[in-house]
């Protein structure tokens, strides 16, 4: 009997083993069913409070990953919450996880391309854009964004050459006008600016920026009654806008309106008291309209903010001049030729002021340097006074 029951027992576990198996096989099914559906579930409501509240969306999308780690798009969900809640390490974290997981992902590329834009780190942010370019060299605005991190690093070909393509791209967004005529601008060329800031205010950008640029192109094509309009639009959108003021007083100096650019650079400085080119224009000003104690301080107060700003030296010492102050001539010019050793003119004034101040061996010295650098003036001063004197 105890045989033939250990048989029966076997028999029944057998039979028993395969239902069971069945079973694992069912419940296995219905867990990965249960599983895709909860991901759906949560990147669903994850992407919908991603336009509300991005902490609740985290949760969303961090449950995801608690249940499959290899999910990129729940990575690149929170790398973009991270982001618009100004988490900058903990965004660049998840798209570095997308990155790993896709590694041809290139809009995790481009969003760490801006992260790294928006915290100045344009290096890191090129070697991104590089990466989305690379990737995705159809996508306009991949090339707009490396132009603009090129502008920052102040490779303003390069930026230009990626604003081109981004235009060839049919990425012709207002700003990227703008951003080829402010790269033409630190190029030093103007007439290829002018065109695009026009077209980019056509286009909509009607803000100080714009307006301010348009200006200073113009005013360097002499345009100056157009240019003091677009300066008085920038002031206009904003108007505390102080570089408007400064070339507003600027042009406003060459237009010879001395008071109205007296008050042009008292907007600027009241905005920007620290910008010691504001005070040396003011001071030029004041000494072209025949105030020159007003001037004197001005220049004074631009070498006080800024000890090396050469021009305002040199201003100082022709006033003290004119207004015989030798001796404080004669200091400020000496300073002016340490800044400025290759001003051969410089070297020839500071042995004339020399010549005032008795020192007749020194400003020979001095004129004799000018000369052996071909100054015209230091010759004749060496025939007609040092010959006289040494003789």
């Amino acid at each position: 009997m105890v045989r033939m029951i250990a048989v029966n027992i076997n028999k029944m576990q057998k039979f028993i083993i395969i239902p069971l198996f069945a079973f694992t096989l069912t419940f296995m099914t219905v867990s990965a069913q249960d599983k895709n559906k909860a991901i759906n579930e949560l990147m669903a409501k994850g992407t919908l409070d991603f336009l509300t509240d991005k902490e609740m969306a985290i949760e969303s999308f961090s449950k995801v990953l608690d249940i499959d780690s290899t999910y990129a798009l729940a990575h690149y969900m929170l790398g973009q919450c991270y982001y618009g809640l100004g988490m900058s390490t903990e965004a660049l974290n998840s798209l570095d996880n997308v990155i790993a997981l896709e590694p041809k992902n290139a809009k995790a590329y481009a969003i760490k391309g801006l992260i790294f834009t928006e915290t100045n780190d344009y290096l890191s942010a090129l070697r991104a854009y590089n990466q989305a370019v690379l990737l995705n060299p159809s996508n306009g605005n991949y090339y707009y964004s490396r132009g603009f991190v090129q502008c920052k690093l102040e490779n303003f070909w390069y930026a230009i050459n990626d604003f081109q393509k981004a235009i060839e791209l049919n990425f012709k967004e207002k700003d990227v006008y703008y951003w080829i005529g402010y790269s033409y601008i630190l190029l030093g060329d103007y007439a290829q600016a002018l065109p695009y800031l026009e077209k980019a205010i056509d286009l909509g950008k009607r803000d100080a920026d714009a307006f301010y640029h348009l200006g200073y192109v113009k005013m360097f094509h002499q345009q100056f009654d157009e240019a003091l309009k677009d300066m008085d639009m920038a002031i206009a959108f904003d108007y505390k806008y102080a570089p408007a003021y400064f070339t507003k007083g600027y042009i406003l100096y060459v237009q010879k309106k001395y008071m109205e650019s007296i008050l042009a650079y008292n907007e600027g400085l009241q905005l920007a008291p620290f910008i010691s080119d504001g005070y040396k224009n003011r001071g030029m000003t004041y000494e072209a309209y025949g105030d020159n104690d007003n001037a004197l301080k001005d220049y004074s107060k631009c070498i006080e903010i800024n000890a090396k700003n050469k021009e305002a030296y040199l201003l100082r010492s022709q006033l003290y001049e004119k207004l015989k102050f030798y001796k404080e001539a004669l200091q400020d010019m000496t300073t002016y030729t340490q800044l400025s050793p290759d001003d051969v003119k410089a070297v020839y004034a500071r042995g004339r002021l020399k010549l005032f101040m008795t020192d007749e061996k020194g400003a020979c010295e001095d004129f004799r340097e000018a000369a052996n650098k071909g100054d015209l003036d230091a010759i004749k001063a060496i025939e007609d006074v040092c010959k006289v004197i040494e003789n």
